[in-house]
């Protein structure tokens, strides 16, 4: 988010069935590769909801479990870096807004604290239905984000867990050559006020309504 060209060899390209959208990087031809744009930005966790589950998976159906996120809510805690990210957020909605029809493109909207700062929200699903799938195969869980074995029964619910659904959690440590390293970590190490850096990047999914098509965009943890 600090480059202020950050658009420039940016396009709109469908990623998956469904109509989603996200934003990728062009080659030296400008033509469309499939690398899709991660953005980062710093803050400290104001919520969350992260694994391991609090629900036994084997009591939810196939409804609830497409709906499963692993999720956190950044505060920036008032610095410009935070603020200048949500604004870009908010510009990259408008350069998707400019590849639908107008009106069709709900517009994004940062959450906001009692004082009116900005927060910001990201999420990624936990599993996708194989006919969403694209191809992708059955990862299995991280042991420290399903540390009962439960969540490996998705799959005989039609679901399974992708490389779109995997999210690395680590440490940043200083070693003694000055140099800092990441070392792995499970999602339940993570409490309320850490500070952490994110990586993320932004999608459009196209919901239907009764009989109306709206379009959304979304922070993707």
């Amino acid at each position: 988010f600090q480059e202020a060209e950050w658009s420039e060899g940016v396009k709109i390209k469908e990623i998956a069935k469904d109509k989603v959208y996200g934003l990728v990087y062009t080659d030296d031809h400008g033509q469309m590769t499939d690398v899709e744009c991660v953005f980062t930005v710093y803050g400290a966790i104001s919520k969350k909801d992260l694994p391991p589950l609090k629900t036994s998976v084997k009591q939810l159906d196939a409804g609830r479990l497409r709906f499963l996120r692993q999720w956190i809510r950044l505060d920036g805690l008032g610095t410009e870096h935070f603020k200048d990210a949500v604004e870009a957020a908010a510009s990259v909605c408008e350069l998707f807004d400019r590849a639908f029809e107008e009106g069709a493109l709900e517009k994004w909207k940062e959450t906001l604290t009692g004082n009116k700062d900005k927060l910001l929200d990201m999420s990624s699903k936990l599993v996708t239905h194989v006919d969403k799938a694209n191809g992708q195969c059955h990862i299995p869980f991280d042991s420290s984000a399903n540390p009962s074995g439960v969540m490996e029964s998705i799959i005989q619910k039609g679901f399974i867990h992708t490389e779109d659904n995997v999210v690395q959690y680590s440490e940043g440590k200083g070693g003694l050559d000055g140099k800092r390293r990441y070392e792995k970590i499970g999602p339940q190490a993570f409490r309320i006020g850490d500070l952490v850096v994110a990586q993320l990047s932004f999608k459009v999914i196209v919901l239907k309504e009764g009989k109306t098509k709206k379009s959304r965009m979304i922070v993707v943890l």
